[in-house]
């Protein structure tokens, strides 16, 4: 209903009249065109192609599980909505899984779009980019990666700074030369990182992971220093270089590690849940100083290896790398020392105890090194000799038993320096002391433990005169742990038989090693006089597979061991031509291998063998190398890489051969005419000619064979005989076979 001022309103108008008539309209109406306005709409049906549809063009691409293909995946990964960028990196994962060649056809677009994604402020972005990286990185496409991973490493974010290490460590892991070739700067990275507040957090897991990722590049530079330099003067110069530049950059990164270790010792020991927590931090820390140190001594060593004057080795000192690392690092490292052990003893726990032993062996492997550079003051020495001396017993210091797998692993990594331990670093009492304990280690590990070769390994340093770090058993209580260690040598190698051939090696050569010094030293050869008895039950040993050892020739090999050091030339050679001939080993042909090798190294030209240990000889080389024809029999069907690889065998096996038939003409002449009486069926003939074959490809042995085609002559007559008497006989193979053997020996022959 209208209201008085309206209806008042509306009477005036009336009144007065009304010139124009207003229209009232709807806001946002369209106004109606003009009456005199032109339609100008023209109509017309779409025309569809099917090339045009997007759909048909998806249809023969590979898409993801929303439908959507590479390419509409790689632009979404740019999609200002973090969510979106996140789907679009699972898309692109699910895919590559279920085509992986999409990734082979689309790798470098793939990398290069990727990698703009290491710096996304989203974290859950960077996590599901880097699961996807995992799928495949490989080495042209990294260098692509590098640039993104660098920038992300300036980012002002925290979380994009340390996820940009984990790519880093991804990268590296997949290719160890990245870090290489970016050494300084990433060295530098690294050195940023621990000096900022980043390693304040107080969760220290985000910082272990990018300490990890340093551990792993340090093993990388480590292991190519310790690699043998390359005659290429251009790549020694350059590696020269960069050696001396990752100089540089360690001896500023090295005293950063140890100060943030040092901030985190007072959590340590005080045993809280954030010392917990920080222990694999401190275990990162503490390999990195390892390896940066192991790198400076191996380099510093190299150099001293290559000088020949003690002038040139004291001039090394004074160059300028080496003296900076004297003046910075030394001074930290002599502080970090200072502090073992990082934690109470007392307050462990079984598992905690555990967990923190890691921490005491790489420190004192730290120690160890470090003594490999300068001489340490007694008071810091005297703090590792108890830990060493209970981790040799196997015991803590409240008694506990260390884990033994533990134990064994931190042992394999201190024995190296332990004879120079003993013999320049320590005083007589802890001297003895730790002689006791290795003792003891050595005499209660498994004799086929690494334990035990990792002992006998050092046992040599410690024995054998003209050694530098040689025990001199003048001394009665040094001498007494000695014997001990010479005593156990024989039972140490008839518990392992035969069946760890390299540690009985090692075990042979520490003892050959010892009689050859034993001379300087009266109580040495005594010992290793009475080595003689024990070593019998060692020699005498027969395999369950093989013949029993006929008593006669036992008794006389343990009749030339008795009298081994007076023994002449032409005794010892006719002892192991009896050897090859009566003895039954198994395996037969390597071990008769092996004992024409040593003929041979004993023999000389001309020939030392007597007129008897040439027929004894003769016969048993008849059948040796016939059987070698067989056991590596080259067939027409071979291919060419399996037929050379027969061929370097058959080879390897015949060389000790054809050096006695080169010495010796009346040897040669006795193996033909055996071979001779040999030629009974066909498998034989065709071994002898394929033998001849295989003689006439040595140029030497053809050169000799040249001269005896009376021989060869009359064992191709034999042949010939053999097939006219036995034709009716033969199957058509064999009359094949021999005819084949008569033609190639008569090619030979002429």
């Amino acid at each position: 209903m209208a209201g008085p001022k309206a209806k008042k309103k509306k009477q005036q108008q009336q009144k007065h009249g009304v010139d124009f008539k207003k229209i009232k309209r709807k806001v946002g109406r369209k106004l109606p065109p003009p009456k005199n306005a032109t339609n100008i709409q023209i109509k017309s049906k779409a025309i569809i192609l099917p090339e045009q549809s997007v759909a048909i063009e998806k249809a023969g691409s590979a898409t993801s599980k929303k439908g959507l293909v590479l390419d509409d995946l790689l632009k979404q990964t740019s999609h200002y909505n973090s969510k979106v960028r996140r789907d679009a990196l699972t898309g692109i994962k699910e895919l590559i899984l279920k085509h992986p060649g999409e990734l082979k056809a689309h790798k470098f677009a793939l990398i290069e779009k990727l990698s703009q994604r290491i710096g996304d402020e989203d974290r859950l972005v960077k996590e599901t980019l880097y699961e996807l990286l995992k799928l495949d990185i490989q080495g042209s496409l990294i260098l692509r990666m590098m640039t993104y991973i660098f920038r992300a490493m300036t980012h002002f974010s925290v979380e994009a700074r340390l996820m940009a290490f984990k790519f880093l460590d991804l990268v590296v892991q997949n290719n160890s030369s990245t870090f290489l070739f970016y050494a300084e700067k990433i060295l530098q990275n690294y050195e940023d990182i621990l000096r900022s507040d980043l390693f304040n957090m107080q969760d220290k897991s985000k910082v272990k992971n990018a300490l990890l990722g340093l551990v792993r590049c340090l093993s990388i530079l480590l292991c190519k220093s310790q690699e043998d330099g390359s005659h290429d003067k251009g790549a020694f110069s350059r590696r020269s270089r960069d050696v001396r530049m990752c100089i540089w950059k360690l001896k500023d990164l090295v005293p950063v590690l140890i100060t943030r270790l040092l901030e985190l010792l007072p959590s340590l020991r005080s045993m809280n849940s954030m010392g917990l927590r920080s222990l694999d931090t401190e275990l990162y820390i503490l390999q990195s100083i390892n390896l940066a140190l192991k790198f400076f001594i191996t380099k510093f060593q190299k150099e001293q290896k290559s000088c020949h004057l003690q002038s040139e080795r004291d001039e090394i000192r004074s160059q300028p790398d080496m003296v900076i690392w004297d003046q910075t690092v030394s001074p930290a490292l002599m502080k970090l020392l200072a502090n073992f052990p990082l934690h109470s003893t007392d307050q462990l726990s079984a598992k905690n105890q555990e967990k923190h032993s890691l921490l005491d062996a790489e420190i004192t492997e730290i120690f160890f090194n470090f003594q490999e550079w300068i001489d340490l003051p007694t008071a810091i020495t005297n703090k590792f000799l108890p830990y060493i001396e209970m981790l040799l017993v196997e015991k803590t210091s409240d008694g506990k038993r260390v884990r033994a797998a533990i134990r064994e692993k931190q042992l394999l990594s201190f024995f190296p320096y332990i004879p120079k331990l003993l013999s320049q670093h320590v005083s007589d009492d802890w001297k003895y002391s730790l002689l006791q304990a290795f003792t003891q280690a050595f005499m209660d590990c498994n004799p086929e433990s690494k334990l035990k070769f990792a002992c006998i390994s050092i046992l040599e340093k410690m024995l054998i005169h003209g050694t530098e770090t040689f025990l001199d058993p003048i001394d009665p209580a040094i001498l007494d742990h000695q014997i001990t260690w010479i005593r156990e040598l024989p039972e140490l190698l008839i518990a392992l038989g035969d069946k760890h051939p390299s540690s009985s090696k090692v075990v042979l050569r520490l003892i050959n090693h010892l009689g050859g010094s034993a001379t300087v030293h009266p109580s040495f050869l005594l010992e290793y006089e009475g080595l003689k008895s024990p070593f019998q039950a060692f020699f005498s040993m027969s395999d369950g597979e093989g013949n029993d050892l006929d008593p006669n020739l036992l008794f006389r090999i343990i009749e030339v061991l008795g009298r081994a050091e007076n023994i002449q030339i032409a005794d010892r050679l006719g002892f192991f031509v009896t050897l090859l001939s009566h003895l039954k080993v198994i395996p037969d042909v390597e071990n008769a291998r092996a004992l024409l090798q040593v003929i041979c190294t004993l023999d000389s030209e001309p020939t030392r063998l007597s007129e008897e240990n040439l027929a004894g000889l003769s016969d048993s080389l008849s059948s040796y190398l016939l059987d070698i024809v067989h056991r590596t029999p080259i067939g027409a069907n071979e291919t060419a890489e399996s037929t050379v690889l027969l061929e370097k065998a058959r080879f390897y096996y015949l060389k000790p051969c054809y050096f006695l038939f080169i010495r010796s003409r009346r040897l040669l002449t006795l193996v033909l005419n055996v071979m001779r009486s040999l030629v009974d069926d066909s498998s034989r003939i065709c071994a002898i000619a394929e033998l001849f074959l295989s003689m006439h490809k040595n140029a030497d042995m053809c050169q000799t064979l040249s001269q005896f085609q009376q021989e060869i002559g009359s064992i191709l007559l034999k042949v010939s005989h053999l097939q006219a008497s036995q034709e009716n006989k033969m199957t058509l193979v064999e009359r094949h076979k021999i005819q084949r053997a008569l033609d190639q020996l008569s090619n030979l022959s002429s």
